[in-house]
Formats: C-alpha cells, sequence, structure tokens
C-alpha cells in the first residue's frame, strides 16, 4: 500500500507533512497508520521548528500510550522501517491520492461481495481517478504594475465572487455592491484600526 509512501515522506520532511496534514482522512489509513499519524502529528504540533521526526523521539512518544509489549515492539519495527524507507517526500501528494483510491478500492470490493450499492463509491473513484493534486495552490498570486481599475476588472468575476446562500439575499448584495465595494470591505479591517 501506497500508505507507507506517505507516512514515511510525512517523517523525513515537515513540508510533506504540512501540504497533506488537511487532506488525511482517518478512513485513509489503517489502524496502525492512524497511530503513526496522530504521533506525527503530535511531533510536529510539539516542535514547530523540526525540519523532519526524529524516528527514536516519535517511536517513544507512540509506545507510551501502549500497554502490551508486543505491540510496543511492532510499533517500534514499524516507525524504523518508515524512517529507512526510501522515499520521495516530493511525491506525498501523489502518494496519498494513490492511498485513497487503493482505499477505495477496498470499500467497492467489499460492497460488490456484499452486493450492497455502489454507486456513491463509483462517483468517488471516477473523481479520485482523474484528480492529480488536492486542489490548493499554497503559493499566493502575486500581481504588479496594475493599476487599481486593472486590479479590480481583472480579479472580480462571477465566477470568482464568494456566493451567499439563501440565493435572494446574494441577489440583493449583487445589486447594492459594485467591485469597488468588494475591495474596500476586504481592506476595512486593517484600514479601521487607523
Amino acid at each position: 500500500m501506497r500508505e507507507r509512501h506517505v507516512l514515511a515522506s510525512c517523517i523525513k520532511s515537515r513540508d510533506a507533512f504540512t501540504l497533506i496534514a488537511n487532506h488525511v482522512n482517518r478512513d485513509d489509513l489503517s489502524e496502525q497508520g492512524r497511530i503513526v499519524w496522530e504521533g506525527i502529528s503530535r511531533y510536529y504540533d510539539g516542535d514547530v521548528m523540526a525540519p523532519s521526526v526524529d524516528p527514536d523521539i516519535l517511536s517513544d512518544q507512540i509506545t507510551r500510550g501502549i500497554a502490551v509489549d508486543k505491540h510496543k515492539d511492532l510499533f517500534r519495527r514499524i516507525v524504523e522501517d518508515l524512517s529507512g524507507f526510501e522515499v520521495s517526500p516530493a511525491n506525498v501528494v501523489e502518494d496519498l491520492i494513490a492511498t485513497k483510491r487503493e482505499v477505495l478500492e477496498q470499500k467497492l470490493a467489499a460492497a460488490f461481495a456484499a452486493k450492497e450499492p455502489v454507486a456513491e463509491l463509483l462517483a468517488e473513484y471516477d473523481r479520485l481517478a482523474a484528480l492529480t493534486d488536492l486542489g490548493e495552490d499554497d503559493k499566493p498570486e502575486i500581481r504588479q504594475g496594475l493599476s487599481v481599475e486593472d486590479l479590480v476588472n481583472t480579479s472580480f468575476t462571477a465566477e470568482n465572487l464568494i456566493h451567499i446562500n439563501p440565493p435572494p439575499l446574494n441577489d440583493v448584495l449583487e445589486e447594492v455592491s459594485s467591485p469597488a465595494t468588494t475591495l474596500s470591505c476586504s481592506l476595512a479591517p486593517r484600514w479601521a484600526r487607523q
């Protein structure tokens, strides 16, 4: 399973962890993978400057919460294997998507075997099959050399405005606001303090 790639990448690189942390669901990981993931998360939360996870500290942290010695040894071996696993943290997004696909394939197989409805699972699988990234661009867009008028004309289009529910309220707000009003509203908190 690609779960191993995801966990190993996150042990080796905080950047890899940060990139996918908001996209990992409990269902994406095995029971053991969840325990290791939670340990990695606690490690990075506890040391905000750490560029990577210290495997010995991670092992100690995880095994402290485990009562059975046999299970402690298992998790020590898992962390040791993950820390020595050759992986490229740059591929962590691809590995997470592949992990999600694998989990969904197992759910589909179980649903087919149990003769349960699979329409929702198939739709989710189609979505994952087409997915190449996590849908976020972490790099801010920097625009230079534009006048305020050009910025407003290029940035505020019907496609990228925030839509408000219920729709009648959205319609009223669209009628009374202009792009310039929207721009000044987004700047209001900073300017209001002066």
